[in-house]
């Protein structure tokens, strides 16, 4: 309304009708009349009650999924509910996604067709939740922690300058990783590797020797 009142002139009086005026710069006035939910409409089909305005060319008109639905049967409208019911119980996958999923008949024994799918669409639009979850976000800057050497007790560096390093390999969901353990120590370390090959342990061997070695071990 504060757009509106910058370019046309606003009346209203509550005693006579609960209705807004909008006088247009021609001489129309286009009368906005409350709706049961508290909002205002313009009524662009009731010429009785805008006579003043006569060309609706320059209107835009918005949608509503109750006029969406007069497009439909009730079992047309009931396929739709089903089908975005089903949409989002199933994780909410994209509307082109999930009419594959219909089309290919991946869910067993579902009487929906992308065809319910394509109508829930033209009823109710995008699920508001599915664009949500496809919003990007933007990437942070990645921050590099700064390390810090922590001192050995001297009582481990004195007592257990000779390290006896202990290795095997281990998997977690198919994924294999190398893992040491000193004894007396118990320093444990853990690297991913891609292949129990002689080369790529000798190469994680080297390594986890040096981390030892710059810190005073043998």
């Amino acid at each position: 309304m504060a757009a509106v009142r910058k370019q046309c002139r606003i009346t209203m009086d509550t005693s006579v009708e609960a209705a807004m005026c909008v006088h247009r710069a021609d001489g129309s006035v286009m009368k906005f009349t409350e709706f049961a939910s508290g909002l205002y409409f313009y009524d662009v089909e009731n010429k009785s009650t805008n006579s003043t305005v006569s060309n609706y060319s320059h209107h835009s008109y918005i949608q509503t999924v109750r006029d969406n639905k007069e497009n439909f049967t009730k079992r047309e409208i009931q396929g739709a509910d089903d089908a975005r019911r089903l949409q989002r119980l199933i994780g909410r996958h994209s509307d082109r996604e999930f009419e594959d999923i219909l089309d290919n008949n991946r869910i067993t024994n579902c009487p929906l067709t992308s065809k319910d799918a394509k109508r829930a669409l033209a009823i109710y639009g995008t699920d508001e939740k599915i664009l949500e979850g496809k919003t990007r976000k933007k990437k942070k800057s990645k921050h590099v922690v700064s390390f810090e050497a922590i001192p050995i007790p001297s009582a481990i560096a004195n007592d257990h300058e000779d390290v006896t390093l202990c290795a095997d390999i281990f998997y977690v969901n198919k994924e294999k990783y190398f893992h040491t353990i000193s004894r007396k120590i118990k320093f444990r370390t853990v690297a991913p590797i891609k292949s129990r090959h002689q080369t790529v342990l000798l190469k994680e061997t080297n390594a986890i020797k040096n981390l030892y070695e710059t810190r005073g071990f043998k």
